[in-house]
């Protein structure tokens, strides 16, 4: 507030709390060293009061924290050092509500305590729904920041507690900026809400709002729990239906009584009708279902419920217990449809719901929605948050779009173009078969989002042999007559935000969710297309075409860039930003679309230009639009317009490398050259309709000064660049054994890492996060770099620390040594694989397709860079990524591996044998495991691993088979007082794994029972995991 002193002041916040009808009000820097009732009471406004308040010290600091306690009961307040927090209960939900009102101090290590400080109560207390909001004197990124210095390590001790405190950022909206000075050169981002996973959990709509700052420095902020209501959401199939009887039946039945009339449509349109009239029949089935199945679950819990209270006042007997323990079971089968269903909405692809609770599938849920929903947009100057005015902007925006304002544009003509075959041909056209279209069918994705059909594609492969001939007499139809009726082709636009806190349209790319009928066509055509794209794509482009790799771009850029610095050559580089690539191709058929604000559709509207971005054939339909800008700078060499690179030993200029809309351009260093370069990309704008993006494009330079940078960015109005930068989400032209430039993959792993994804997921599934996410997680950079041992062990240590449940800042016991856990599984251990392996084998990779791609255009450009003649054993020497990458000989032949010996010639010598695979071709997993097995610590433990058993069990059992549970002994081992000595079951032993699981009265009892059901002799089994399986497989029997 900078001081509650003047009366204008005072009454600014009370109607602005009055007009937004707070619950809490947040106050900071008050600048006053005596609250009085009166003061806070002004700006309030209202009786229903109670305030908990930090005197300040001096002429600054201060905070109040108001709220009604009308809505709001508190139970615990307290004060301290740059902070006051309440605790009490939400009446509206019942919900435990913890709110921390923050006015930080400058200095970076006072606030590191803060931050400690604040961590310290949220995890004292993980049941409560937390807010922390205030004026944090501190920014997240650099462009959080504008006319002043950026604090590195201020920003990473910040972020480093949200991602630990388990905290979320929530958006803002309505701008950029909370904070500016009063000459307005000085603009930051200061003030926001974070909130806890639980918050989220109970106000899923939460979002907040930077409003207009007049009497203060700072925006007031607001978070508003609401809900707005955007209108019905479109039909979408569950797979979980799949497993009910009925459905099967009334597929069946509907699809063969399709209506008469629909038999005079033609054969595409005839199957969307059918489609469409089997979905409304469906839909009328699922909410009954869903009714009477809420139903069902409501009165087992009553029976439950009663079966409790009667154990209460002890009338129980084995009976009424056999009868709750299936009651339980009932209630658990019908939750877990519910389940897959928020699976599917979660789309997490490396989890199965078998042993989690819903609470992870909640929360990315409820996060996709906080990430994702739209609650206002800036609408010429003004914020727009009614939901209709949102949906009119949003419609008006893309039909304006999509508009073709130049439908006849200028022809790129060139010989350079390069043509198909007639054999080529011949193959394209020829008749597609039911085999090809079943192939694209099952080509799809099982719960990729459905388009304006609704239909998974698991639910056209369950009915295969129902609906099947249907899509293969659309697609033929289609390929006799070469039309789609408006029906079939329309889809939705979904916005996906391209920025943190997305204010206007522009921050958001679309990506379109077509439906089944023409995603099968597509996917079909795609199919063909693709066999030929190698022919008439140039080399400089590496998208989407059998063969290339996203890899070689950055490979290429790093050697050329080191050629240059080596050989003292002026070289010129310029990332392009194409604006809208997919959405601005000209481009004379497309079909009708309509945009989806908050999962709910805007009025449909017909596209004049682009590509639909989730459309099978668009990334193939665009690289052959963008081959003409690869020509044009081919016409442009030939003419001596544009000068690009010449190496020693060639005749052939390089300037360009693409994969898609993503493109560097490299050539001389000079004015003239960077100018022509520009009328180059404005004339295929002309023809293409791509538009170039100046503002947001980059330039840099190697072997000259930063000076020259500077000069020649403002010459052509561009950006300018420093080495390193990122292309394709790769670092080029830095050193990448320095564990500093690893810092942004170190960053990633820390944001996947949250407290709230440690409290949630059982350690089973934190295991199957540590080896399907995290363990992949850093493929691109571990496809070109060596790590260095410090970012290996930065990336390790996060792992470990996640695993046993804690996160970048919070560390948990380590129960066993991470080398022991990381080992395969055929060592008795849980095969999470090492990074440092990994690493190696990714790298190892190219040794590979060194020897198997023989005419690959990145070994033609490798030797160039060198000047080196063609050997057998490829390019060396230079001094950049791939002498690095050569060396992988030695770190592997160091751990006893001969590369060599694993790569062999076949039996006729006409290619090369794998000996680790089965299939005789190349994969890092084998390779990894190698590494892994000649490298970790050996160890002769024997344990099984049970498939049919949770995950989570099996990592019990391991860990009893250790001795590595935090029974009493274990604890007092690591220094950890208990108060407790004896086992809590029996009370007549010490507690100690052995004692637990072998020699209790309790288990022996428990072992009995299921030795009985199991029809096995009860015993004292050392190695559990055999017994479970053997009793466990004699139950099911």
């Amino acid at each position: 507030m900078n001081g509650m002193g003047k009366e204008s002041k005072r009454k600014w916040v009370k109607d602005l709390a009055g007009e937004k009808k707070v619950g809490f009000l947040c106050l900071q820097e008050t600048k006053l060293s005596i609250v009085q009732d009166w003061q806070v009471k002004s700006v309030w406004g209202r009786n229903s009061m109670d305030y908990v308040a930090l005197e300040s010290e001096g002429n600054s600091t201060g905070i109040i924290t108001v709220w009604d306690n009308s809505l709001f009961r508190a139970l615990d307040t307290s004060k301290h050092v740059g902070f006051v927090a309440v605790l009490g209960m939400w009446l509206g939900n019942n919900t435990k509500l913890g709110v921390i009102n923050v006015y930080a101090p400058q200095s970076t290590s006072s606030k590191k305590l803060l931050w400690d400080s604040i961590m310290n109560m949220i995890q004292s207390d993980g049941e409560a729904a937390w807010v922390v909001c205030g004026d944090f004197n501190e920014v997240r990124a650099a462009n959080e920041r504008k006319g002043s210095r950026f604090d590195t390590l201020g920003a990473r001790y910040f972020n480093n507690f949200i991602f630990s405190a388990g905290l979320s950022d929530l958006r803002l909206g309505g701008r950029s900026f909370t904070w500016m000075n009063s000459s307005c050169s000085k603009l930051s981002k200061l003030d926001r809400f974070l909130v806890s996973s639980r918050l989220i959990d109970s106000w899923s709509l939460s979002s907040s709002l930077a409003l207009p700052r007049l009497l203060s420095d700072h925006c007031p902020i607001f978070l508003d729990t609401g809900s707005d209501d955007f209108g019905p959401s479109p039909f979408k199939f569950f797979n979980s239906w799949l497993a009910d009887s009925e459905l099967g039946a009334l597929v069946i039945n509907k699809w063969g009584d399709a209506l008469p009339e629909f038999e005079v449509f033609s054969k595409v349109e005839r199957l969307s009708r059918k489609l469409r009239h089997l979905k409304s029949t469906i839909k009328e089935w699922a909410g009954t279902k869903r009714k009477a199945k809420d139903e069902a679950i409501g009165a087992l819990k009553q029976k439950i419920a009663a079966l409790d209270l009667l154990a209460e006042v002890g009338i129980i007997d084995e009976s009424r217990i056999n009868e709750k323990a299936t009651l339980m079971t009932k209630v658990e089968d019908l939750v877990s449809d519910k389940l897959r269903d928020l699976k599917q909405k979660a789309k997490i692809n490396w989890l199965s719901e078998r042993d989690e609770n819903s609470r992870f599938f909640h929360g990315i849920v409820n996060n996709r929605v906080k990430n994702f929903r739209i609650h206002g947009l800036n609408c010429n100057g003004s914020w727009v948050s009614e939901p209709a005015k949102i949906k009119d902007a949003a419609l008006a925006f893309f039909k304006s779009k999509f508009e073709e304002n130049h439908p006849i544009r200028p022809t790129l003509t060139s010989s350079l173009f390069k043509k198909i075959s007639d054999t080529q041909r011949a193959w394209l056209e020829r008749p597609f078969t039911e085999e090809e279209v079943k192939a694209a069918m099952w080509s799809c994705g099982n719960n990729k989002a459905p388009g304006p059909d609704g239909f998974t594609f698991e639910f056209i492969r369950k009915f295969w042999d129902v609906i099947g001939s249907d899509f293969v007499d659309a697609v033929k139809f289609f390929e006799s007559n070469c039309q789609i009726n408006p029906g079939s082709n329309s889809s939705f636009i979904t916005l996906v935000p391209k920025v943190k806190d997305p204010l206007s349209l522009v921050d958001y790319c679309l990506i379109n969710l077509i439906g089944c009928v023409c995603k099968v066509i597509s996917k079909a055509l795609a199919e063909r297309i693709k066999g030929v794209m190698n022919t008439v794509i140039s080399n400089t482009q590496t998208a989407f075409i059998k063969g290339r790799s996203i890899l070689d771009g950055p490979l290429l850029v790093n050697e050329i860039i080191d050629w240059a610095k080596r050989k003292r050559n002026k070289l010129l580089i310029f990332k392009v930003d194409f604006a809208k690539a997919f959405d601005s191709l000209n481009w004379n058929f497309l079909d009708n679309v309509s945009v989806l604000i908050n999962g709910s559709p805007t009025k449909e509207f017909r596209l004049g230009k682009g590509v639909r971005q989730g459309d099978p054939l668009a990334p193939f339909l665009f690289i052959l639009a963008a081959e003409g800008l690869s020509v044009a700078l081919r016409e442009a060499h030939r003419n001596n317009i544009f000068k690009g690179i010449r190496f020693d030993n060639s005749e052939e200029d390089v300037s360009l490398f693409q994969f898609a809309d993503d493109a560097i351009f490299m050539g001389e260093w000079n004015l003239e050259n960077a100018r022509n370069l520009i009328r180059i990309l404005k004339c295929f704008e002309i023809c293409s309709g791509l538009k170039i993006n100046l503002s947001k494009s980059r330039v840099t330079g190697v072997a000259v000064s930063n000076e020259e940078i500077t000069r020649m960015a403002r010459k052509l109005r561009c950006k300018e660049e420093k080495l390193p930068f990122i292309y394709l989400g790769i670092p080029v032209g830095g050193r990448m054994n320095v564990a500093a430039n690893w810092q942004p993959l170190i960053d990633k792993f820390k944001a996947r890492v949250s407290l709230w994804k440690a409290k949630s997921l059982s350690i089973g599934k934190r295991l199957c996060l540590c080896k399907s996410v995290l363990g992949c997680l850093g493929s691109y950079y571990f496809s070109l770099f060596k790590a260095p041992k410090k970012a290996l062990n930065i990336l390790e240590s996060l792992r470990l620390r996640f695993f046993w449940g804690g996160t970048a800042d919070l560390k948990r016991i380590n129960w066993v040594s991470w080398n022991n856990t990381i080992r395969d599984k055929r060592c008795g251990e849980l095969g999470i694989g090492s990074l440092r392996a990994f690493n190696l084998a990714m790298l190892a990779k190219w040794w590979w397709r060194e020897r198997t791609e023989m005419d690959a255009n990145w070994k033609d450009m490798l030797f160039k860079c060198d000047a080196v003649p063609t050997t057998e054993r490829g390019p060396r020497c230079t001094r950049a990524v791939w002498n690095k990458i050569r060396g992988i000989e030695k770190d592997l032949g160091d751990l006893g591996i001969n590369l060599h010996r694993l790569m062999t010639r076949n039996n006729d010598g006409s290619g090369w044998v794998w000996d680790l695979e089965s299939n005789h071709q190349y994969s890092v997993s084998s390779l990894r495991k190698l590494i892994d097995i000649v490298s970790l610590p050996i160890s002769d433990l024997e344990t099984d691993w049970c498939n049919w058993i949770p995950s989570k069990v099996n990592i019990l059992l391991w860990q009893v088979f250790l001795n590595r549970l935090a029974t009493i002994d274990n604890l007092a081992r690591r220094g950890v007082e208990t108060n407790l000595v004896d086992c809590q079951m029996c009370l007549s032993a010490a507690e100690s794994s052995d004692h637990l699981f072998v020699y209790c009265s309790t288990t022996k009892v428990v072992c009995a029972h299921f030795s009985e059901v199991g029809g096995l002799v009860a015993g004292e089994y050392r190695i559990c995991t055999r017994y479970l399986v053997e009793v466990g497989t004699k139950c099911i029997r």
